[in-house]
């Protein structure tokens, strides 16, 4: 059985150690409004790691503005997620990683529930986060979730050799559905 628990020190090692890779064998063409299935382009398979921040996991234990959430299961540390108050005024998901060994099991869905009720306890109206266009399976998770992708941008990581070829997709998770125009009518979003 899996379950949130509190993070410690003992996370940090976990998360320094851990195996976050994943495989990837498709990339998805980013499209507004449609299912992500529906715009996967097939490439050679490779393994993808992006880095933890340690020190951003660190002073999340000691900061109210920012929450680390681990996910435990039998064996040990199963998965983490690092949130904080974004500057746009919702939650910002700045990290998630499930270790290898515990992937589709459940875990990242029982941390993005923590972090949905971390930012409803804030009265934040949804979460933000940032994914890349061959993390497919973090998109198909997205989708499922209930994110929308609102942002894709092209250019993001062209200065980074390791990424340069990588599109950033920003997703959203609006608790509620009617959003303001900038004439202060509403409309169902």
């Amino acid at each position: 059985m899996i379950r949130i628990e509190p993070a410690d020190a003992s996370l940090l090692t976990w998360i320094e150690q851990g195996d976050f890779s994943f495989a990837v064998e498709h990339v998805f063409a980013p499209c507004f409004d449609s299912a992500v299935s529906d715009h996967l382009a097939p490439v050679e398979r490779y393994r993808k790691t992006y880095g933890s921040d340690l020190e951003e996991c660190r002073d999340a234990l000691a900061d109210s503005q920012r929450a680390l959430l681990a996910a435990k299961g039998a064996s040990g540390w199963a998965g983490y997620l690092l949130v904080s108050e974004n500057w746009n005024g919702y939650a910002l998901v700045d990290d998630l990683g499930v270790e290898s060994s515990y992937r589709r099991q459940g875990v990242a869905r029982l941390l993005m529930d923590a972090a949905v009720s971390w930012a409803k306890a804030r009265g934040l109206p949804g979460i933000r986060l940032e994914t890349q266009d061959n993390n497919v399976p973090a998109c198909l998770f997205y989708q499922r979730y209930g994110f929308q992708l609102g942002g894709i941008d092209r250019l993001l990581y062209s200065a980074q050799p390791e990424t340069q070829r990588e599109t950033a997709l920003f997703w959203y998770l609006r608790f509620e559905t009617t959003v303001r125009d900038a004439w202060g009518s509403e409309h169902e979003g």
